[in-house]
């Protein structure tokens, strides 16, 4: 069974899908690792292994973003339904709630096509005035300014920099110790893409656009991470919030995690994921409990509660260029195959 998963994997590389990835599968607290691939493919290879960081992309928004307004709401420092203006007050809008940015139904776009280099106040001070046009709950929007204020709201409130934030309140509770924004050290981290704006090679540095204007440190991408440190976070999921024998998040937070918040027919989102949706990049044999996000870069994670198996996988897809869209299509084949799989 192994064998397969890894001969799998191997497939993928070889079909030039990704230059390589780092996968864990979690069945009942038993983890499985596997290594496939190279870390680099340009300017030469170079070997990967299990320690490896990865530029987690829109995994961001998830693991680092969702969980700490989660922390914030858990300590009463905040609530869903704390209008945004009330910790924000130059957002220009008294309708959007923290629940609409975390579900993507606050109504912004996806972006507004601010150009590389764009200084963060000036993104900050567009946001706030463009919201005086958004109707929240009309549509559902993934939308990577909904996480860019939650990032903002998360500074006003615990008057730490974001980076400190969720190092103090998220990562070192779980013991996620090589998870971090602005990695030190480069040398382990795994390159994304060619910049285009740059001509460099991307290594240590967040590949998002908007991430980089906010100098490597924002709500909705920025964190590297390691794939022993992300089965932390996903195992503390799976226990209903407890990790390593402490409650790190109410039993409560996690099932909203699993709640769908948007209207039939709409996307099926809950707090900060996507639900589960036949439609969508889950395999047909998890169930209707299941949570997942993806991230620009390579990067994926699927949490089926009832079946207790979290499945992640981290690559750089974008390597050396962002063009090589390939895990689309695979990503669907390779949930399938493990589902389909005696793990």
């Amino acid at each position: 069974m192994q064998r397969n998963i890894q001969n799998f994997l191997n497939e993928a590389v070889k079909d030039g899908v990704f230059p390589g990835c780092v996968c864990a599968i979690i069945n009942n607290e038993q983890v499985q690792y596997y290594v496939s691939g190279n870390k680099s493919l340009y300017p030469s290879a170079e070997p990967l292994d299990k320690d490896t960081l990865y530029d987690l992309a829109s995994l961001t928004k998830v693991v680092s973003t969702t969980t700490l307004i989660l922390k914030l709401i858990q300590e009463k420092k905040i609530s869903y339904q704390t209008p945004v203006c009330q910790i924000l007050p130059q957002f220009q809008n008294e309708e959007i709630t923290i629940q609409h940015l975390l579900c993507h139904t606050s109504g912004f776009p996806a972006d507004l096509g601010w150009k590389f280099g764009t200084e963060k106040n000036i993104i900050l001070e567009d946001i706030y005035n463009f919201a005086r046009n958004v109707k929240p709950e009309e549509k559902v929007i993934y939308s990577d300014i909904g996480f860019i204020l939650l990032g903002e709201i998360i500074e006003k409130i615990t008057h730490e920099r974001l980076e400190v934030a969720s190092r103090k309140y998220v990562f070192e509770p779980l013991e996620m110790d090589n998870t971090t924004y602005l990695p030190e050290r480069v040398e382990k981290c795994a390159p994304t893409e060619i910049c285009p704006y740059t001509h460099e090679l991307l290594k240590g540095v967040v590949h998002d656009r908007k991430a980089r204007c906010f100098g490597g440190v924002a709500g909705h991408a920025g964190v590297f991470s390691s794939i022993e440190d992300l089965v932390h976070y996903v195992i503390m999921i799976l226990n209903d919030g407890v990790y390593n024998g402490h409650v790190f998040l109410d039993k409560c937070y996690i099932d909203d995690l699993f709640k769908k918040n948007t209207r039939e027919g709409q996307v099926p989102r809950s707090i900060g994921f996507l639900c589960y949706d036949e439609n969508g990049f889950f395999s047909k044999k998890n169930s209707i409990h299941t949570i997942g996000h993806t991230g620009f870069s390579g990067t994926s994670l699927v949490i089926d509660r009832d079946k207790k198996t979290g499945i992640i996988l981290l690559s750089n897809r974008i390597h050396p260029y962002r063009e090589n869209n390939k895990i689309l299509e695979w990503r669907k084949k390779f949930y399938d195959f493990i589902m389909n799989t005696k793990i």
